[in-house]
């Protein structure tokens, strides 16, 4: 809600439950019968990961798919800068210690694995995220 019109953003909704992140979780919120939304989110709290920003909403900026994923990243920052959860951006590196790090951690709470990108290519295309 705070964010400004125009803007598409690629990420996906995660549950936390019991130490781990609920993909899963997430996906069967809307299988429940006749779900009302506001128990279904206090049962189940979701958070929204995003990595991406497809469409910016300055139009003199607009569709970002075309541009290298480091342009990219830094309007992802700016445009959650002030926003805060359940929105987060989610953590990147480039120090590929840190990387296997956060990959071999990170396993116990639900993570499966990380994205390598190239940083100064565009690898967003056709609305398809990164």
């Amino acid at each position: 809600m705070e964010l400004r019109p125009g803007t598409v953003l690629d990420g996906e909704a995660v549950i936390w439950r019991d130490g781990r992140l609920g993909f899963a979780a997430a996906q069967s919120r809307p299988r429940h019968p006749r779900p009302e939304p506001a128990a279904l989110a206090a049962r189940y709290p979701a958070s929204c990961i995003c990595w991406d920003v497809l469409q910016h909403p300055d139009p003199a900026i607009g569709d970002c798919r075309s541009l290298p994923y480091t342009e990219r990243r830094a309007f992802l920052l700016e445009l959650l800068a002030d926003v805060g959860p359940p929105a987060q951006v989610t953590p990147a590196t480039d120090d590929r210690d840190v990387a296997v790090l956060w990959c071999d951690a990170l396993r116990e709470q639900g993570i499966g694995g990380i994205v390598c990108n190239a940083a100064g290519r565009a690898i967003c295309r056709g609305g398809a995220g990164g």
